[in-house]
């Protein structure tokens, strides 16, 4: 994997993050821009496949320092209250309760959680938080995203920042404690974050693993995370 950047952690700093990956009738699949991304700065991802031992869930977050939720298809409208099903909804029930479980697990422990695309949807609803089944505009395109607070400061100051977008869902009613620091021009949310209490919680809807190898900025969300795995 000679394209990747990397960064300068020693090895012997080097944090194991989990990645929950996407589940279908297959097995379990998992785009290779999130390795890439996570090796570029130096961390060692491990794809966690989906299980239903609590024990397993548990022993999981005890060993690894991090959790990235990945992008992939829509969050169970039941597990955020909704019983209306749009006709462009796609879920799986299963990763639904695995990732439930995950995150659970780790923001119980205090450890550094990232969540990309379906990923912040997914934080959004264990925290209580609701989403858009469906929005127009917001898939396959890329557009701007107006960052503040903890996103400015990764971006080094600029914004708005020009992000790629490939959401068909977004977040409503925002879950606990969260706070939103991006937005886009229409009003979509695309960044939250929970600091507080010594938590390290960054969700954003964009792919900064995709952007990785080019944008400086996608390069600061995914450093920043690491370092505070590394922590």
């Amino acid at each position: 994997m000679t394209d990747i950047l990397h960064d300068t952690l020693s090895e012997k700093n080097k944090p194991i993050i989990g990645i929950a990956a996407n589940l279908d009738d297959y097995g379990v699949q998992l785009g290779l821009t999130y390795i890439r991304a996570l090796y570029g700065v130096g961390a060692l991802p491990v794809i966690l496949c989906p299980t239903e031992n609590e024990d397993e869930i548990a022993q999981t977050a005890d060993r690894l320092d991090g959790i990235l939720f990945a992008g992939g298809i829509d969050v169970f409208p039941e597990f955020y209250g909704d019983s209306f099903i749009h006709e462009k909804t796609e879920c799986c029930k299963a990763r639904d309760l695995f990732e439930l479980a995950l995150f659970k697990a780790f923001y119980e422990r205090k450890k550094p959680i990232l969540g990309i695309c379906r990923g912040v949807q997914l934080i959004n609803v264990a925290l209580g938080g609701t989403l858009f089944q469906h929005i127009e505009n917001h898939s396959g395109v890329t557009h701007n995203v107006n960052v503040s607070g903890h996103l400015l400061r990764l971006s080094g100051g600029k914004t708005p920042a020009v992000t790629n977008s490939t959401h068909h869902q977004a977040l409503k009613k925002l879950g606990k404690d969260l706070e939103v620091i991006g937005l886009s021009d229409d009003g979509i949310i695309e960044g939250v974050c929970d600091f507080s209490d010594g938590r390290y919680l960054l969700g954003v809807q964009f792919h900064p693993e995709k952007s990785f190898p080019d944008d400086d900025f996608s390069r600061a969300i995914i450093r920043d995370f690491v370092n505070a795995c590394s922590a």
